[in-house]
């Protein structure tokens, strides 16, 4: 941890210094998601899902010139697995708090390139829907241990030109945390524990909105501010 925060500082100092360009986007995300669950090697069925909220992102974009930059920034998305266990159909998600940093190449004056990098999510919000011959039982919590607190994963995508880009995901960690304990029959057990629950994703990402930072103060919402503070 300790080297990629150095890391990240080093290379946030050279492109404040050297970027030619600095501008930030903010952007959506069409998530369609998969994922590899087993438990001691035996696969358990498991679906795809798709999610469109709430994800948002706000990145920062360092382009060195027309050819290469990079970017960073923080996203908020909704990542999660649905499996079907002993006829039990189970869906489980988590809102995440991610900062990325990428490498892009491409032509960007024609809004075309291919980028790919690594991300660091935080995931904050659980919350779980198991549907039964019962009825549906719903368990949500902020900040819970069911799920790993912290998720790594690495990506790549491409940009085109209409500001539409595809991209692939793959998270290195498991969803759930291996190590959550809960009571039964007033015994501790670990239900995860030997669950491979790794997720990986395509997305259709869009470009909401585009500013420089030279022109922050042309946005509607400080506009506002300064005719408020005017009268």
């Amino acid at each position: 941890m300790k080297k990629l925060s150095t890391f990240t500082i080093i290379l946030l100092l050279v492109t404040t210094c050297f970027a030619q360009k600095k501008y930030y986007r903010t952007s959506g995300e069409y998530i369609f998601s998969f994922s590899n669950v087993s438990k001691n090697n035996v696969t358990i069925d498991s679906k795809m899902r798709f999610s469109f909220f709430f994800h948002l992102g706000e990145y920062f974009n360092y382009d060195f010139n027309n050819k290469i930059g990079l970017y960073s920034g923080l996203g908020i998305r909704n990542i999660g697995i649905i499996t079907n266990e002993e006829d039990i159909l189970i869906k489980r998600r988590s809102y995440s708090a991610g900062i990325p940093i990428a490498f892009k190449f491409g032509t960007f004056n024609k809004n075309s390139f291919i980028y790919a990098g690594s991300e660091y999510e935080y995931l904050f919000h659980y919350k779980e829907k198991s549907y039964t011959d019962e009825g549906k039982i719903t368990h949500k919590k902020w900040g819970s241990n069911i799920t790993n607190t912290f998720l790594p994963s690495v990506f790549a995508g491409i940009q085109f030109k209409r500001g539409i880009n595809f991209k692939f995901k793959y998270y290195l960690d498991n969803f759930l945390n291996s190590q959550y304990t809960e009571k039964e029959n007033n015994i501790v057990i670990k239900p995860f524990k030997n669950l491979k629950t790794q997720i990986f994703y395509i997305s259709i990402t869009f470009n909401l909105n585009k500013y420089k930072f030279d022109n922050l103060k042309k946005l509607p919402l400080l506009k506002k501010e300064s005719k408020i503070i005017e009268v």
